[in-house]
């Protein structure tokens, strides 16, 4: 199944996306970076997701690894067990503000005593989303909020 990157990621709760290794804290933001592929990719297997794509950037990264980031700086496509560590951050290279919901720290509202029907969580929540193709969206309540 191919997933919007956005929508697949705002699935998880952030702490979670820390904990495995996905996001890492950088100054004022979350990062996806070289040390992201692995984990993110067997999140997506564990998920039953074969593709994550920010279409509209013609960007994508498969379960077995193949990926296309036209703005990437040492490689721009092919498969990422190949590059070395020190260039696997090419997956992500000048895309996270693009396909992670979680980038800026200041757009981050804890969900803390918020449920879903919560205004300011509503508003987050479509603000973030706005951009996305909403028909792929499979956002399962408890687990985003």
């Amino acid at each position: 199944m191919t997933e919007d990157i956005w929508v697949f990621l705002s699935r998880f709760a952030l702490p979670e996306l820390i904990d495995q290794q996905i996001l890492h804290p950088n100054g004022s933001n979350y990062h996806l970076n070289r040390y992201s592929v692995y984990p993110l990719v067997d999140l997506m297997r564990r998920n039953g997701t074969t593709k994550l794509e920010k279409a509209e950037f013609d960007w994508f990264l498969t379960s077995s690894y193949e990926f296309n980031n036209l703005l990437g700086k040492d490689a721009q496509t092919g498969d990422a067990r190949k590059l070395n560590i020190n260039k696997r951050g090419s997956v992500f290279t000048r895309r996270n503000k693009d396909i992670n919901p979680f980038f800026d720290k200041r757009n981050v509202v804890s969900n803390e005593g918020m449920n879903q029907n919560d205004s300011r969580l509503n508003a987050y929540t479509l603000d973030r989303l706005a951009p996305v193709r909403l028909a792929s969206a499979r956002l399962t309540p408890g687990r985003f909020w």
